[in-house]
């Protein structure tokens, strides 16, 4: 069966209700399938139809989630051919493949992986202290590193005469916790030509802290350094293909048959390129969504251009390219996210966002033309409140709802009158659950701009679950120090139990106002609702007739284990489009 068209020609759900055969025995031959289900396999969209050899696996003996609304449980699936082979499940637990809604194997690799990279936790002693050993010990022209807490520095963050007592005759660049941020020493401002005259890429979002002179202080928020940088820190070649084919490798063994990019800043070419690669070559191990991220206000004008030359340039049948990504504010913890109350801290403001509202209604509306989705990050209220009041202008303009889905990703804080905008709209809300544990910090990192009340209230994925919102559900996972939190599972224990279990059995539970999220909600959007936020809901996201055979094999019933243990899952067997990446044993 070839890679490119192994779909399922026919699915046969067998459900307890069934009359006519037994599931314990499921017939290889499709004619004595219980004539109540149907034998078709009708598609509004997907692969060409040109004839392709059948698949031939019958599953049985097992617990089946289909995430299909129509029939949620079943007893069997046979994806049925000329030689059907049988495959007992004894007891298994099977699902649709997981859609990693919001994911950056890019930037897993830009960002690197190297231990002697992590910054140690402690004080400023501490860092320069690491920094000194590391400049010792390696020669590399550039020394980099993560992730230093950004609480212990003033809102002004730290300077670069504090590196410069170090080192001072090579660039340094270190990044915060939350990735946001960047400290660097005057060699690399210097390099790089920043100085009082450098403009800020965006004000108030992207921008270099300056002193009383105007003078960059070596405090870099969110992207302002790259589009400077240029390509000078980015890895070889090689270390970077390798970073990324560990990601993919690590995402596809904890059950992701599907997954969607939210960005690799301005290096899209780098990271596609060899995604096509790997694709042509047969090693890339899932379907892969990516986009066109928008980091700088001017990249507006060309992302409906730039997606269309990606789709030219390396789409394939797995790396496909629809989406376009606006980084539209920042972070809680540095006040860059926008919100709608000032920051606790004076002169703080409002955060600021990297597009206005009409701006971003007119993107919409010309990509009303395309066959894309919108994927926005929201961070703070005032953000999510622009992007809905976005949503409603376009959808006044072309007088009704859109063609192109709409996903705000994060909503960390969101007003109560903005809930129910979201159904109304058709707005997709993502979120990464295994934030919900706030990596065992009571207070938070973010508290110190938020207050008690704000910081209290955020994550509030549960409320929009109630409101009848489409949610779905991602690990966005940038860089090393989080690779062990790619797996779902571990984000579905999180989002049902607040608590990070990193940080031992006494982990406090954080955000105790909002109700817990099921674990039905998890497993559907990681699942059909996933396949809703990409607009192929006709192709992925439940086991249906006429879909992909994307599915994967757990060894126990993630729907009534104890939800302490649903972070030590992993598959047993994935299959994508019929073919077996993993057979369960």
């Amino acid at each position: 069966m070839s890679r490119s068209t192994a779909v399922l020609l026919a699915v046969f759900v067998f459900a307890a209700s069934c009359s006519g055969g037994s599931s314990d025995e499921p017939s290889s031959s499709p004619t004595t399938v219980p004539t109540s289900i149907t034998t078709e396999a009708p598609r509004a969209a997907g692969p060409p139809a040109d004839p392709v050899d059948p698949a031939d696996v019958v599953l049985h003996n097992g617990t089946v989630f289909t995430a299909n609304a129509e029939q949620v449980t079943a007893e069997a699936i046979a994806i049925v051919g000329d030689d059907t082979e049988t495959l007992d499940l004894d007891g298994r637990f099977v699902m649709p493949g997981v859609i990693d809604a919001h994911t950056h194997p890019g930037l897993f690799a830009i960002l690197g992986t190297e231990e002697t990279n992590q910054i140690p936790d402690g004080s400023l002693e501490d860092i320069q202290a690491w920094l000194a050993d590391l400049a010792a010990n390696t020669d590399d022209l550039i020394l980099s590193g993560a992730s230093w807490p950004n609480t212990l520095f003033g809102p002004e963050g730290p300077r670069k005469e504090w590196l410069d007592e170090v080192v001072s005759d090579r660039p340094v660049v270190l990044y915060d916790e939350s990735g946001h941020t960047q400290w660097v020493n005057s060699v690399t401002l210097n390099l790089l030509g920043i100085d009082a005259n450098t403009p800020d890429p965006s004000p108030g979002l992207s921008e270099f802290e300056r002193d009383a002179d105007g003078e960059p202080t070596g405090f870099i928020r969110e992207f302002a350094l790259v589009p400077a940088a240029g390509e000078l820190f980015l890895e070889e070649a090689i270390v970077l293909n390798a970073l990324v084919k560990e990601s993919v490798d690590g995402l596809a063994a904890n059950g992701v048959t599907t997954l969607m990019d939210a960005g690799n800043l301005l290096f899209h070419d780098e990271i596609y390129s060899y995604l096509a690669e790997l694709e042509a070559s047969g090693e890339l191990p899932l379907r892969y969504e990516g986009s066109y991220h928008i980091i700088v206000p001017e990249q507006a004008e060309e992302a409906i251009a730039e997606v269309n030359r990606l789709r030219s340039d390396y789409g394939g049948d797995r790396l496909t390219f629809n989406t376009i990504k606006v980084h539209l504010d920042g972070v809680l913890e540095i006040g860059t996210a926008s919100v709608l109350d000032p920051y606790e801290i004076a002169d703080a403001g409002n955060g600021a966002e990297l597009l206005s509202q009409e701006r971003v209604t007119q993107l919409l509306l010309d990509m009303e033309l395309e066959e894309m989705q919108l994927h926005v990050h929201t961070v703070g209220d005032r953000a999510v409140r622009t992007m809905l009041d976005a949503v409603d202008a376009a959808r006044a303009e072309v007088g009704g709802p859109l063609q192109t889905q709409v996903t705000l990703s994060h909503i960390e804080l969101i007003h109560p009158d903005d809930v129910a905008r979201f159904a109304e709209l058709d707005v997709i809300a993502n979120y990464t659950p295994h934030w919900h544990g706030e990596y065992g910090e009571t207070p938070s990192s973010s508290h110190r701009f938020i207050g008690d009340e704000r910081d209290a209230n955020k994550h509030p994925a549960s409320v929009l679950e109630a409101a009848g919102v489409t949610v779905t559900y991602s690990s966005d996972v940038i860089d090393a120090r989080e690779f062990d939190r790619i797996s779902p599972f571990f984000g579905m224990q999180i989002g049902i139990s607040h608590q990070d279990p990193q940080a031992g059995e006494n982990a406090p539970v954080i955000d105790t106002r909002h109700v817990p999220l099921s674990i039905e909600q998890l497993m559907l959007g990681y699942t059909i609702n996933g396949a809703q936020q990409l607009q192929r809901e006709d192709e992925l996201g439940s086991i249906e007739v006429g879909k992909f055979a994307d599915l994967i094999v757990l060894d126990h019933d993630i729907a009534s284990i104890d939800p302490s243990a649903l972070g030590d899952t992993e598959p047993v067997g994935i299959m994508i489009a019929g073919e077996w990446t993993e057979v369960p044993s």
